[in-house]
């Protein structure tokens, strides 16, 4: 996956890069609706996300 990432990074570097997922969903904790690959997807790429050691939370700042 850390392949998948840096090809991701890589494209999202020499212009727009856009990740569709039709949940909207960003916060793990949140059971109620299907969770967002994409948002996820992009907080890896951000940086943002997952935060060792810290318990899970949203990727929407």
């Amino acid at each position: 996956m850390a392949r998948e990432v840096d090809e991701l990074r890589a494209l999202g570097g020499t212009g727009a890069l856009v990740l569709l997922d039709y949940e909207t969903n960003a916060d793990p904790n949140d059971l109620r609706a299907p969770l967002s690959h994409a948002a996820l997807v992009r907080g890896r790429l951000e940086g943002a996300w997952p935060v060792p050691g810290a318990p899970l939370q949203s990727v929407h700042k």
